[in-house]
C-alpha cells in the first residue's frame, strides 16, 4: 500500500513538472478574453536581501477562452508591474491549453520551461524510479 502511494506521489510531482513543457510542445492555442484585472498586489519574490524580504508587485489577471470542443474555460496569472501596462478587461490574450485536458492552460506570454519545472521532473522521476525498484 505504501509503495502504491509513493508511485502516485511520484506521478503527480512528475506531472506538475511536465505541465509547462507539455503546454509549450503539444498545447493548442486559442485567443482568450481578459475578464478581470485586479488591483496591484505586493508579493514576496522569494528572495531575502540581508535580513529583509524582497517584494515585487503584480496585477492578478483572469481570462476566459473557448476550447476547440466548444466548452468555456478560465485561467489566471500574475502580470508583473514594470514598463508594460497590465492588460485591460476585454483585451485579448493568447492561451495555450492541452486539448485532452483544457483546464490545464496558461497565457502564452507566461510560459517558459523553468528550473522549477526541471526540479519537479527530477524529484518526481526519482520518487517514481525508487518506488518501482523497491
Amino acid at each position: 500500500m505504501k509503495r502504491v502511494g509513493m508511485i502516485l506521489l511520484g506521478l503527480v510531482i512528475l506531472a506538475f513538472g511536465l505541465s509547462q513543457g507539455l503546454l509549450l510542445v503539444v498545447g493548442d492555442t486559442r485567443s482568450g478574453v481578459v475578464t478581470e484585472v485586479g488591483a496591484r498586489q505586493r508579493q514576496s519574490s522569494g528572495f531575502t536581501v540581508g535580513d529583509k524580504k524582497r517584494y515585487e508587485y503584480v496585477y492578478p489577471v483572469k481570462y476566459a477562452f473557448t476550447a476547440s470542443n466548444g466548452q468555456s474555460f478560465s485561467g489566471k496569472f500574475d502580470f508583473p508591474q514594470g514598463e508594460k501596462l497590465p492588460p485591460r478587461t476585454g483585451s485579448t490574450v493568447q492561451v495555450r491549453y492541452l486539448s485532452f485536458y483544457p483546464p490545464m492552460n496558461a497565457v502564452s506570454d507566461d510560459l517558459s520551461f523553468s528550473m522549477t519545472s526541471l526540479l519537479l521532473m527530477v524529484v518526481g522521476g526519482g520518487i517514481l524510479l525508487v518506488s518501482l525498484r523497491g
